[in-house]
């Protein structure tokens, strides 16, 4: 974390963002996964968990 603040902060602001699309992140992935395609998703992000 000391070593290079920058990068921590943006890992730790990507995972809130993963947490916050929640589920329908998680399937967008799976889909994209499983068909082997690229996905356009649609995802709902609470607004409280982007703290």
């Amino acid at each position: 974390m000391r070593a290079n603040a920058g990068w921590w902060d943006g890992l730790a602001e990507g995972w809130r963002r993963s947490e916050a699309a929640g589920p329908e992140l998680r399937s967008c992935y799976e889909a994209a996964r499983t068909s082997g395609r690229e996905q356009r998703c649609t995802v709902t992000v609470k607004p409280g968990a982007l703290r």
